[in-house]
């Protein structure tokens, strides 16, 4: 909505760690941790290509991002 601000809350270094010990064993455990560590646009990480995403090699692309045109 417009107008409304928008607050962002910065997880510190000690939820970080509780959230990535949590997702440990989770199948996407290397996403999480670039998400929460290169930065990429929440957009850009909601639904990568599967083709531009390596679990084994360890690689991501980021070539689209999602976009509401209103």
């Amino acid at each position: 909505m417009a107008g409304r601000p928008h607050f962002l809350k910065v997880w510190t270094p000690e939820p970080t760690g509780q959230f990535l010990d949590f997702v440990k064993d989770d199948w996407l455990y290397e996403l999480w941790h670039v998400f929460i560590f290169l930065g990429p646009r929440r957009a850009e990480m909601a639904a990568p290509p599967w083709t531009e995403v390596s679990t084994d090699a360890l690689w991501l692309r980021i070539s689209q991002q999602i976009v509401e045109v209103a």
